[in-house]
């Protein structure tokens, strides 16, 4: 598509040209996957054209990246399917329904750090494998949302029972570790 401001111009004089929220147009946020089993599942989006199933947060309270550490760890998925959303469909409604706790500097910056550090990694290697951080950015999450140590439990026993084939052995985790 010729996004150029006369092809632009003449595309919006056009009856049948649709230029929804188009004022997000090419701007950051974090787009959602709102359908699957394993939904939602977020991440950057650094700026495209909707079409007509995009699903973009646009936000001006918080960081992205520590938005998306906190959107993605398991206490928010918990929160997602079992408060929220029961189905495999997290439409805007239920997106909108997450608690978003206000973060101290602390708990802000060390989540953002984690999450810069994930994104930069997986830019040199796409198959960077994650899971050791999101384990911390999860604890950072359980402290930011002060969860007694049975809520955590509840919150690490849900998700390995919901999704079994993301679930690692601590045991399997230690041994790679040494």
């Amino acid at each position: 598509v010729n996004w150029s401001k006369s092809a632009v111009l003449e595309m919006r004089g056009n009856p049948s040209g649709r230029f929804q929220n188009s004022n997000f147009y090419f701007q950051k946020g974090i787009s959602y996957s709102d359908t699957g089993i394993y939904s939602p599942t977020f991440r950057m989006s650094f700026g495209g054209v909707f079409d007509q199933k995009a699903s973009v947060i646009f936000n001006g309270h918080f960081s992205l990246y520590y938005l998306l550490g906190v959107l993605n760890s398991k206490l928010i998925k918990y929160f997602v399917k079992v408060f929220i959303n029961h189905s495999v469909s997290a439409q805007v409604d239920s997106i909108k329904e997450i608690p978003i706790v206000i973060p101290n500097d602390l708990h802000m910056n060390a989540i953002e750090k984690k999450v810069s550090g994930i994104i930069e990694k997986q830019r040199i290697n796409s198959n960077y494998d994650y899971y050791h951080e999101q384990r911390e950015i999860d604890v950072l999450v359980y402290q930011l949302y002060n969860l007694t140590e049975d809520e955590i439990i509840e919150v690490e026993n849900w998700y390995d029972r919901k999704y079994p084939k993301l679930r690692r052995d601590i045991d399997t985790a230690s041994l790679e570790e040494s």
